[in-house]
């Protein structure tokens, strides 16, 4: 998928980002009928105990399921929450999906919300006064997918708040920012934006679609800037950059 019309216009999902669109929706709409409707305190007690992350519950808890079970539910008071991720899923998912194939998206998007749910357990048990309450909702992996869509598609055109036009590459900084100072803007003791999950899910992004995760290219890519360091201070002037060619491998492959 390329190009600004394709990202503005092309707004059909795909096999799996209907999938995901549906479960989430239907998990939510279980438990708020449940727990709002029903009354179940079982069922809020689940939420609350079992489900949702809370880095306490990790650890020492040792809730080890609660970094990958958060992500599927969302906030049960109101349904933006909900609505907004399903919103920005159905926007930058299909670019991927079709990009990767539907199975290496899945497995993206499992893998950084993952990752962005153990990083916020460390930012969690680091600072528990902003970052210790319970997390829950897919913002990680949709993080993941818009740094993604930003280094896949760097001059790809997107409309932030559905009016200013930018590159995609641009608009993966501007949206941390603002996460950032929205944070701060509120008090951090009490602001329900997850931010550290946000920022997990950047980070995610970015060593999945970059290969970085993995030691012998990340190691491999530091042993060449040395040798070229090395090289231009022998040779005293400025020489061509060297840099890791993955061998052919495109962004899909560095997914495996």
């Amino acid at each position: 998928m390329q190009g600004r019309s394709q990202l503005m216009f092309d707004l059909r999902p795909t096999p799996v980002v209907l999938r995901l669109m549906i479960v989430l929706f239907a998990i939510w709409f279980t438990f708020a009928v449940l727990i709002n409707f029903a009354s179940m305190q079982s069922a809020a007690s689940l939420v609350q105990e079992y489900l949702a992350l809370k880095a306490t519950h990790v650890i020492p808890g040792g809730f080890v399921w609660e970094p990958i079970t958060y992500m599927w539910l969302h906030e049960l008071q109101s349904p933006m929450h909900l609505l907004f991720n399903l919103l920005f899923l159905l926007f930058f998912g299909p670019p991927l999906e079709r990009r990767w194939g539907g199975r290496a998206f899945l497995k993206f998007w499992v893998l950084a919300g993952i990752f962005a749910g153990f990083f916020s357990v460390l930012m969690g048990l680091l600072i528990p006064e902003w970052f210790g309450d319970h997390i829950v909702g897919a913002s990680g992996s949709l993080m993941a997918a818009l740094v993604a869509f930003g280094l896949v598609q760097p001059n790809s055109e997107v409309l932030m708040f559905f009016v200013l036009p930018m590159k995609a590459k641009n608009f993966i900084w501007i949206a941390l920012g603002l996460d950032i100072l929205f944070f701060f803007a509120s008090n951090p003791t009490t602001s329900r934006v997850a931010v550290q999950t946000h920022i997990g899910g950047a980070i995610a992004g970015y060593l999945l679609v970059t290969g970085n995760w993995r030691p012998s290219l990340l190691r491999d890519k530091l042993r060449l800037k040395s040798i070229d360091a090395k090289r231009k201070r022998r040779a005293g002037r400025k020489g061509p950059k060297l840099e890791v060619l993955p061998g052919g491998r495109g962004d899909r492959d560095l997914l495996n």
